[in-house]
């Protein structure tokens, strides 16, 4: 079997993957994967984890919102903007949290009525 010709950066040892059939790399290191690897790294940062852990409703405002600080930075967009879009999201999100609340303090009632109703009977 022969192994892949790259080395670890972290450790600065030999790769002991098996090569791609032709290369002397393994599917790993292989320069033909280098896009996906990146895209890779990408899609596993904690930006994207955290938007994809939110609600359909607010992965549209977090991509906007993630959008517009790039334009910022890249200075397509005054940042007055993004403070108007951002105090705009924050509102949002508190009102989605606050409907959130009267939901569960509803859910709340209505077990603690039929408690109530159950240990009257008893």
């Amino acid at each position: 079997m022969i192994t892949c010709s790259a080395f670890s950066k972290k450790e600065n040892t030999k790769c002991s993957l098996p090569t791609v059939e032709g290369s002397e790399h393994c599917f790993s290191h292989h320069p033909d994967r280098e896009v996906s690897r990146a895209v890779g790294g990408k899609n596993s940062s904690n930006a994207n984890r955290a938007i994809a852990a939110l609600g359909d409703t607010m992965k549209p405002i977090a991509r906007m919102l993630t959008d517009a600080i790039a334009d910022v930075n890249s200075g397509d967009k005054d940042p007055r903007q993004l403070h108007a879009m951002a105090a705009g999201a924050n509102a949002l999100v508190k009102t989605a949290e606050f409907a959130l609340l009267e939901e569960r303090v509803a859910k709340l009632e209505e077990t603690r009525q039929d408690k109530e109703i159950i240990d009257g009977y008893s």
